[in-house]
């Protein structure tokens, strides 16, 4: 009889641990099943989010079109502080502008055969020189970085190729943060704010700094410089003949001003459009072509 009741009381107790088990089981399962939904739902709604921003930049780019025609007609520049902001559903979207032909091309500096320019090695000299105190070092290591010229190599090794971004000349052995990235706070300069990869070689007599204009007229007057940007500060220059027609130089000075291409409204310029859909952000790099039929050249998504 003992023997009987003891092996019921055993039974019973290995049903109850099954019976756990199986509980446990179910659990488990229906834990990573939870767990397995939430994070099938993240990324569908992230997939969402993602196409929300890319439509976004789709509007930005519609924008900078109709932007970019109704300033050229006008003969108005894009300003590189201008922001814009929209809304879009449920994504927000700002744009913010930089006009590349108020810059100068560094890849420009060595030709496709390998060999430098000596014309813009001085430019890009003479500019540097008003951000540092050893240009011309900095020039030869820059052009060595890029497999040119007698110097092929510094501390950080060589290129042998163009700029893929303008963010590389901080690899360049005597550009600082400091020297790059001036001071936005105090409104300084740095040299990002005057160099570009992107450009087609001209110059926007508009919207280039004193920095770049000093580069590119190098055998002219600094006081007729600095009358063309306070000129073009009361009104935009419609066409580069207003020079002539304002007085601001002669003959012989616009001339010369002439042996580096300039305009009026750059023909390049870079909007950078950052998009807000839920948690997601991202940044998006649109480079577009100006004039009467505007054109995006390329648009690229921006790893952070």
């Amino acid at each position: 009889m003992t023997n009987k009741f003891s092996k019921m009381r055993d039974d019973r107790g290995t049903v109850l641990v099954l019976t756990c088990a199986t509980v446990l089981i179910v659990a488990m399962l229906v834990a990573e099943l939870s767990v397995k939904t939430a994070v099938d739902y993240r990324i569908s709604e992230g997939g969402v989010d993602d196409l929300s921003n890319r439509q976004a930049v789709l509007s930005a780019i519609e924008v900078l079109q109709q932007m970019t025609v109704q300033q050229n007609s006008s003969a108005k520049p894009v300003k590189p502080s201008d922001t814009l902001s929209y809304e879009l559903g449920g994504t927000q979207f700002t744009i913010r502008f930089s006009d590349e032909e108020s810059k100068l091309n560094i890849n420009r500096l060595v030709d496709a055969q390998g060999k430098v320019d000596q014309k813009m090695r001085d430019r890009v000299a003479t500019l540097f020189a008003q951000f540092m105190t050893n240009p011309d070092s900095v020039v030869d290591r820059l052009i060595g970085y890029m497999g040119a010229g007698d110097q092929h190599a510094n501390e950080t090794g060589t290129k042998n190729a163009p700029f893929d971004t303008i963010d590389e000349l901080l690899y360049i052995n005597g550009i600082t943060n400091e020297i790059y990235f001036g001071d936005p706070d105090l409104g300084k300069l740095g040299l990002k704010d005057c160099v570009t990869i992107e450009s087609s070689g001209s110059i926007n007599i508009n919207t280039a700094p004193y920095q770049v204009l000093r580069a590119i007229w190098l055998d002219v007057e600094d006081s007729v410089i600095r009358a063309i940007i306070r000129s073009r500060s009361d009104k935009p220059f419609e066409s580069i003949t207003d020079l002539l027609a304002r007085n601001l130089v002669d003959h012989a000075t616009f001339n010369t001003l002439r042996e580096v291409p300039i305009y009026v409204a750059g023909s390049r310029n870079i909007a950078y459009v950052d998009t807000e859909t839920g948690s997601m952000k991202k940044t998006y790099k649109v480079v577009f072509a100006g004039g009467s039929r505007s054109r995006v050249l390329y648009m690229a998504e921006l790893r952070k």
